[in-house]
């Protein structure tokens, strides 16, 4: 698990599964739109299979059955979308906020305004 260094294990190219647990925990920041690597294996779904993956939690069997290819080759393709994203810095550890600087939201601090969404 990438729980305490979430930056020093991004570095040493962690299992996919952790690498999708520390995503979904929301200490690695996934990118939103998630980027195309025009060069890679079948990039028209390449994207979609490392998001069904890792933000959405899509087991290999599932993703292979929905575009046709191995859980092999799934596996192979988010993991090659994983080392490229890193590379390029799409990848970054989520930097733990000072809880002692955090303020609770309070929907009373906006006036009226938010009176329309009570």
């Amino acid at each position: 698990m990438l729980s305490q260094s979430a930056g020093t294990s991004l570095e040493k190219s962690p299992h996919l599964d952790d690498l999708r647990q520390a995503i979904r925990a929301n200490q690695i920041h996934f990118p939103v739109p998630v980027p195309i690597f025009p060069r890679q294996y079948r990039a028209d779904i390449q994207w979609r299979l490392a998001e069904l993956y890792l933000v959405h939690g899509w087991p290999p069997g599932k993703l292979a059955q929905r575009y046709g290819i191995s859980c092999t080759r799934v596996r192979q393709s988010v993991r090659n979308w994983v080392c490229r994203a890193r590379i390029l810095g799409y990848l970054q550890p989520v930097s733990p906020s000072d809880p002692s600087t955090h303020t609770p939201w309070n929907p009373n601090d906006f006036g009226s305004d938010m009176a329309l969404f009570r």
